[in-house]
C-alpha cells in the first residue's frame, strides 16, 4: 500500500489548483481545492474556452485566494533534457548527434519514474507533448505578469507565501490510489462509463459535489484536473519520491515529476 501520510497543520491553509494542461483552451481542465478533514475538497471546477481562457480563470481564482499560499499542480513537463540543449547548440544539418538518444530525449525524472513505477513518461524531448509543455510555461509566464509574483517551482515542504508550482502526472496518482486509469479518455459511451467508474473511485479520496462529479463524467480533462489536485495534496503530505540530491543542479533545469511512493518491485 502507498504511504497515506496526513497533511501537517501548516498545510491546512493552502489552496491547491490542478491544471490539466493542453495547447487548446477548451481542452484545459482546471480545479481548485482546499484541504478539509485531512483530504482535498474541490471548490471550483472549470473547462477553459476561447473567451474564458485558462489564464482568465486562473487569474480570477488566484485573486480570490491571494491571502492563502497556493500550489499550482500542472500536468505537463516544465523543462527539457539538459543533454538536448548541449547536443543541439552547435549542431549542423547532416552531421551526427554526438549523444545517446536517452541522454538527449529523457530527463532524469523520466528515468526515475520508470525505475520506481515501471511506467515511461512521454519524452518532452521527442514527443508532441513538447507543445503542451510550451503552452504550460507560457501560461505560467502569463500568470506571473497578472499576479506580479515570481511563481517559482516548489522543491521542498517548507512553508511559503504566495504561489508555487509543481509538475505532476495524473496516471501515476491514479495508480497509487489503486484506481483503474485505462479507457476513460474519449467521447464515446464506453469512455464515459469508464469515467463514471473512475469518479466513483476518486470519491473515496477527494470531496466533491454531485454536480462536479457529473462534470467530470463528461470530460476527461476535468477528471485529470481533479487528479492533479490530489497529486498536489500528495506532495504536501510528503508522499512523493524526492529528487536525488546529488543531481539537483541538473534537475532544477529539467524539472521533476512529483509522484507518490506506491510500492513497485519491493520499493516504496
Amino acid at each position: 500500500m502507498a504511504d497515506r501520510s496526513q497533511p501537517s497543520a501548516d498545510c491546512k491553509g493552502i489552496t491547491i489548483i490542478g491544471v490539466d494542461c493542453a495547447t487548446q483552451p477548451n481542452r484545459t481542465g482546471i480545479a481548485r481545492g482546499e484541504i478539509e478533514n485531512g483530504r482535498p475538497a474541490i471548490r471550483n471546477l472549470e473547462l477553459g474556452d476561447r473567451r474564458r481562457t485558462p489564464a482568465v480563470v486562473l487569474r480570477e481564482w488566484l485573486g480570490a485566494t491571494s491571502e492563502r499560499p497556493t500550489l499550482l499542480a500542472l500536468d505537463a513537463p516544465l523543462g527539457w533534457p539538459v543533454g538536448m540543449g548541449a547536443a543541439l547548440h552547435d549542431h549542423r544539418a547532416g552531421r551526427p548527434v554526438e549523444i545517446h538518444p536517452d541522454d538527449m530525449f529523457k530527463r532524469i525524472t523520466d528515468r526515475c519514474v520508470k525505475e520506481w513505477t515501471g511506467k515511461t513518461p512521454l519524452e518532452v524531448g521527442a514527443d508532441r507533448i513538447a507543445r503542451t509543455a510550451h503552452s504550460a510555461l507560457s501560461l505560467l509566464d502569463c500568470l506571473r505578469g497578472a499576479t506580479n509574483e515570481e511563481i517559482p517551482l516548489k522543491w521542498c515542504l517548507t512553508p511559503w507565501t504566495g504561489i508555487r508550482a509543481v509538475e505532476v502526472y495524473p496516471a501515476l496518482t491514479l495508480r497509487a490510489l489503486d484506481i483503474e486509469g485505462n479507457g476513460y479518455k474519449g467521447s464515446r459511451e464506453e469512455h464515459r462509463a469508464a469515467r463514471a467508474s473512475l469518479v466513483k473511485g476518486l470519491k473515496a479520496h477527494i470531496d466533491f459535489g454531485s454536480d462536479q462529479g457529473n462534470q467530470m463524467e463528461t470530460s476527461d480533462d476535468l477528471v485529470d484536473a481533479v487528479v492533479c489536485v490530489q497529486a498536489g495534496f500528495d506532495f504536501l503530505c510528503g508522499r512523493c519520491v524526492n529528487p536525488p540530491q546529488d543531481r539537483m543542479d541538473t534537475i532544477r533545469r529539467e524539472g521533476w515529476i512529483w509522484f507518490q511512493r506506491a510500492n513497485h518491485d519491493g520499493r516504496g
